[in-house]
């Protein structure tokens, strides 16, 4: 009898822990779908994404593609951290390599920090956080967010965390926006491995100024500067988002541009042969639309056009896909991908996914 390999048994220990506390008899009165379970003034949260992808060109795969787990306190005006820890891209099946034989999961820190309540309006952040560029970037998790697929534009061209210190101003009567205000001194802690990030960020600081009336509408705006770890290469973003309903059609877009400085020549020799001559301008930007048939049933279109640094052409995606969320906390997605240009992250095929918020 053949059994279990170590890779199997690596990442099938905090789903088996995870299945087991929350399917406990104990915790059935107190836990509700979505909510997370209260220890005391600790929550512990999460989410999981169950994706099935099936490429025109590449291997089709079964992966658990999040497994997140939040731990977040709130004890007094002084000490309120929160944690995201997150099992990435584990394979459970994956054409011609059969189940659990190929690809190894990722454990990565995606959020650690702590708010110090300086009052109503005013929080001071120390520690790793996603950097708000735009709405996507940070309401990432697979649940709240309508495709399986994410676009280029809010990810491809930007630090997504800042290891460092914050100032968030919220005003509590809802007249005036929200501001944030970053800064990462030096490199981001535990940083994704270069295989998942074609550049690597140092130095970054940002604001970002979003208008929410309600849950109907809202604008984004937000600059960040960055230093490229490797070459010391500057560059600035600007980004604009926004979102706005007409009864059942909402309409989401993000649009960026980014300046890129000249290398360092003394550090020019570590780019890559492709990398020699990079552009010196870089955009992105999308339309989504979902329509919603009924309260549990939507349809949702995108497409997309992405110039990358690196590429003389861009990258153009178009995606149909339908959305069934029988709870809140629970969606069922299915969806097309079409792309043309050059080839970045993103392949043509059918992408189908079950994610859970719990």
């Amino acid at each position: 009898m053949r059994l279990p390999s170590l890779r199997f048994a690596a990442w099938s220990l905090p789903i088996a822990a995870a299945a087991v506390a929350f399917a406990s008899p104990s915790l059935a009165g107190d836990y509700h779908l979505g909510e997370g379970y209260n220890v005391g003034s600790l929550n512990i949260s999460g989410y999981s994404n169950l994706v099935a992808e099936f490429p025109n060109k590449g291997t089709s795969a079964l992966t658990l593609d999040d497994l997140s787990v939040f731990l977040s306190g709130r004890f007094n005006r002084w000490l309120n951290p929160f944690v995201e820890f997150e099992l990435a891209s584990a394979p459970l099946f994956t054409e011609n390599g059969g189940f659990f034989e190929k690809g190894t999961p990722r454990v990565v820190l995606e959020r650690a920090y702590n708010d110090f309540l300086i009052s109503p309006e005013w929080t001071f952040r120390a520690g790793k956080m996603l950097s708000p560029v735009g709405e996507w970037n940070q309401i990432h998790a697979a649940p709240l967010v309508w495709t399986t697929t994410r676009p280029l534009t809010t990810y491809y061209n930007f630090a997504e965390f800042a290891s460092g210190v914050s100032l968030l101003y919220n005003d509590p009567e809802g007249n005036l926006p929200d501001v944030q205000v970053y800064y990462q001194p030096g490199d981001d802690f535990m940083r994704e491995p270069r295989r998942v990030n074609q550049v690597q960020y140092q130095n970054v600081g940002g604001i970002n100024v979003a208008f929410t009336s309600d849950l109907q509408k809202r604008l984004g705006l937000s600059m960040q500067h960055a230093e490229d770890s490797d070459t010391t290469e500057q560059q600035w973003l600007a980004s604009v988002d926004g979102r706005v309903s007409f009864g059942a059609l909402t309409l989401e877009t993000q649009w960026t541009h980014n300046w890129v400085g000249q290398p360092d020549a003394s550090r020019a020799s570590v780019l890559k042969p492709n990398q020699q001559h990079p552009q010196r301008n870089e955009w992105g930007g999308y339309v989504q639309a979902i329509y919603g048939l009924d309260e549990h049933w939507n349809l949702v279109a995108r497409g997309e056009a992405f110039q990358s640094r690196y590429q003389q052409k861009p990258s153009d995606n178009w995606l149909v896909g339908v959305v069934y969320r029988p709870v809140p906390a629970v969606s069922w997605k299915v969806e097309y991908l079409e792309t043309s240009g050059a080839q970045l992250d993103l392949s043509r095929g059918l992408y189908a996914s079950m994610a859970v918020l719990f």
